[in-house]
């Protein structure tokens, strides 16, 4: 798999809020051999623009799970090898405004993506933005900080239940308490692969939770079931992902057709059938979908 890379200076200039902004063309494409892992085929991206010297990266290193979609290949055990090309001298910077295009096989154009800045500021910030919080604490890895957030929407969900939920008087009459509703999750996804499936249902659990709602493993006065048929990354997606690893430019284009049915059992019902094309990879996809099913499903348990 040969993976070329090419920056042009055009050599035009304009100021851009008060920076003076270079015309770059970008190019990258991408070409496997016929015995190659998935066969030949050939794909080219094309970024034109206006580029300025300005840092606006932001990092935050964190041990979190790969989201990269893997391969896919006709033979299991096969790994490509890979060659990077590369030519010109410009440096990219930041692009404040242009258009990136993506072509398929026969030279048409497949997908077009617009970016506009619409305000850059150099204004130096609060410093009370950086205090670090009173109940601050560290945690080492994303499971720790998943378990944080979860305990606050649980947190949440107690004290919506406290002032919200019907209470339940115990035999004698002197004591009562709220009562939490109880909800089994069943979620049957068409591929792991590129899905985190516990992420999932952390996001599920924490929305529960803000509504007063327990999340049980079994059981439940309400059962609700997400079934994915359909989770396929389009190809922009794919060769983007691969672009930016190799070539260290971030190449985010591409959508997910997703196709789910939600269903809700129980002490209530209704179904909500979520189909179409979600921007970003494959995990962000999966949670819209789902996020779009509870706001309408929810609504039906009192």
């Amino acid at each position: 798999m040969t993976i070329s890379y090419s920056i042009r200076d055009t050599g035009e200039r304009r100021m851009m809020f008060g920076l003076q902004a270079r015309h770059l063309i970008i190019t990258q494409e991408m070409e496997s051999s016929v015995d190659s892992c998935n066969g030949p085929h050939k794909t080219k991206m094309e970024f034109d623009g206006w580029y300025v010297d300005f840092s606006a990266e932001f990092n935050c290193p964190a041990n979190a799970p790969s989201t990269d979609m893997p391969q896919s290949p006709t033979r299991p055990d096969c790994v490509d090898r890979i060659v990077a090309k590369s030519s010109g001298t410009a440096k990219p910077g930041f692009l404040l405004e242009g258009t990136m295009k993506m072509y398929g096989e026969d030279g048409t154009v497949q997908m077009t993506q617009s970016t506009e800045t619409l305000e850059l500021s150099r204004a130096t910030l609060d410093p009370a933005l950086f205090d670090i919080p009173a109940n601050y604490r560290e945690v080492t890895n994303s499971q720790d900080l998943y378990s944080m957030s979860m305990r606050g929407a649980d947190d949440l969900g107690r004290r919506n239940n406290d002032r919200s939920d019907p209470i339940r008087t115990v035999p004698g009459g002197r004591d009562r308490m709220p009562v939490e509703k109880s909800v089994y999750v069943n979620i049957s996804l068409a591929s792991r692969g590129s899905v985190n499936q516990n992420e999932i249902e952390n996001y599920i659990r924490g929305r529960l939770a803000s509504r007063g709602l327990r999340m049980v493993s079994t059981g439940g006065e309400y059962v609700l079931n997400f079934q994915f048929r359909q989770i396929k990354e389009s190809t922009a997606g794919k060769i983007g992902g691969i672009f930016g690893r190799v070539t260290g430019v971030d190449t985010k284009a591409g959508k997910v057709d997703l196709d789910m049915t939600a269903s809700l059992s129980g002490g209530a019902t209704g179904e909500a059938k979520i189909k179409g094309k979600f921007d970003g990879p494959p995990s962000d996809a999966v949670r819209t979908a789902v996020g779009q099913a509870l706001d309408e499903l929810l609504e039906r348990i009192q």
